[in-house]
């Protein structure tokens, strides 16, 4: 069983979309910028489809981290993380790449935006001439959307008791006049934040948004999770231009049900696009966020 090293912690992802031929190729594409190869798994659904995990380490002379941990491995060995390996005489810190395809869709991620911020531009050069496009969401739409209650239920039949609830919601304010000041930012956190009348409050100006509103209220950020039978089953946030971040956890359950989540949310009309360009270069307001 793949176990990645940082655990229980956000990881900043992208997610790709690609012919199923070049997501089959996009592995062995990448094999060069990771340290001694991939370890891979399947993990077969109740629905037919098989999501495949490639785990991998990158190796870095700079240092992502800000402490050093302890952690005891499957083998009940401990370990201090991150890893380390010399090379070249020189110490290299690794650090998880995670890399998981289902279909024409590849979710790549790593555990610290700063090295997000390199390897996604290696791993975008590496993937030149292949067609590679990545999703965004427009999240001013999927808040309208949800509506004040911030809650939709999913729209597959099959997927009974299930639901797509808003976790997150960072609201940047702004005036056309510059003369209100005020509130520049706020930010809400919780498990459905729907249930709460500040929500709707907060929200009002986007849900009934008109071209005359001198203060213009945006959605800059958005968590969401996938609730079934009241359990929640995944969650991630994401920006407008396509970064996401979610939290891996151990047996990388938590990796293939960000696949089922996304998969309800391309069902809400007018919310999915795609773009060529690379996400993590427009916007660090991911950064930031747990």
């Amino acid at each position: 069983m793949i176990e990645t090293d940082f655990v229980n912690q956000p990881y900043i992802a992208e997610l790709l979309k690609m012919d199923s031929d070049s997501a089959e190729r996009t592995p062995s594409v990448l094999k060069r910028l990771i340290n001694e190869g991939w370890t891979t798994e399947a993990i077969d659904e109740s629905n037919g489809l098989s999501t495949v995990i490639h785990h991998g380490f990158i190796a870095s002379a700079f240092p992502y981290h800000r402490s050093l941990r302890n952690k005891t491995n499957s083998t009940g060995r401990q370990i201090t993380i991150p890893r380390t390996k010399t090379i070249r005489g020189k110490d290299h810190s690794l650090y998880d790449l995670l890399l998981v395809q289902r279909g024409e869709h590849i979710v790549i991620a790593v555990p610290f935006h700063g090295l997000a911020s390199r390897i996604f531009m290696q791993i975008d050069g590496a993937l030149a001439g292949t067609g590679t496009l990545y999703e965004k969401l427009n999240i001013t739409n999927m808040v309208i959307r949800l509506g004040e209650k911030g809650r939709m239920a999913a729209e597959d039949p099959t997927q009974r008791n299930t639901e797509i609830v808003v976790t997150r919601c960072h609201l940047a304010y702004s005036d056309s006049l510059e003369r209100n000041r005020d509130i520049e930012q706020v930010r809400l956190t919780g498990s459905n934040l729907g249930a709460s009348k500040i929500y709707s409050n907060l929200i009002a100006p986007v849900l009934k948004r008109q071209k005359t509103d001198r203060l213009q209220v945006t959605p800059i950020l958005l968590g969401f999770a996938l609730v079934r039978g009241g359990v929640r089953k995944s969650g991630a946030i994401t920006d407008s231009h396509g970064n996401f971040k979610f939290s891996v956890g151990p047996g990388l359950r938590q990796v293939t049900r960000v696949f089922q989540l996304l998969e309800e949310v391309e069902r809400i009309r007018g919310v999915v696009s795609t773009t060529p360009n690379v996400p993590i270069l427009l916007s660090r307001v991911i950064e930031g966020e747990e």
